[in-house]
């Protein structure tokens, strides 16, 4: 397990406890392009699809050298890294995704900042995982998300203005900011 024992200690499974959950940027990435039929339906750049196939299954056929899956990582269209390359915003609006997000994004993408996966074909429900990102902006309108915003996220201060005065609405963190209304 990447960490040691203290990596094994910070599993936020209960069921996990115990065991190692070591998702790079890469998995949370590559899960994301697949949950959301990537190879089949997305419009825009090819730049996921070549991403993809070189990280496929058995890691990079490219060698080991992380700097340049950091940089490939990067490079992706939709995608702004830090100077550090830690991924901190995706906006693939209207890139016609179909399937649901993955929980992954929040475990595997502790920097991100912006999510923006607005107008496309998603389905399913938030994942509550995504409480474990730097999050202060997330637009899902356009999409057929179902269920109530997780509890978790809507405690979130700073994601889409939440928070302001100390006072918390799940209905900011389910509509992107400025189109939140308070009446």
């Amino acid at each position: 397990c990447v960490g040691g024992d203290a990596a094994k200690l910070q599993n936020p499974y209960l069921g996990l406890r115990g065991a190692c959950l070591h998702l790079t940027q890469r998995d949370a990435l590559i899960t994301l392009y697949e949950a959301t039929s990537g190879n089949r339906s997305w419009t825009g750049d090819g730049d996921w699809d070549e991403f993809a196939a070189a990280f496929s299954g058995e890691g990079w056929t490219g060698g080991n050298d992380s700097v340049d899956e950091s940089k490939m990582i990067c490079a992706l269209s939709g995608v702004s890294c830090d100077g550090h390359g830690n991924v901190i915003g995706i906006s693939l609006r209207n890139r016609n995704l179909e399937g649901s997000i993955p929980w992954e994004i929040g475990l595997g993408l502790p920097f991100l900042e912006v999510l923006d996966l607005s107008d496309n074909y998603l389905t399913g429900y938030l994942p509550s995982d995504l409480r474990w990102t730097a999050l202060t902006k997330l637009d899902i309108s356009g999409n057929q998300i179902r269920g109530v915003v997780p509890p978790l996220l809507c405690m979130i201060g700073e994601l889409n203005a939440n928070g302001d005065e100390d006072v918390f609405y799940c209905n900011r963190v389910a509509f992107p900011a400025g189109a939140y209304n308070s009446i």
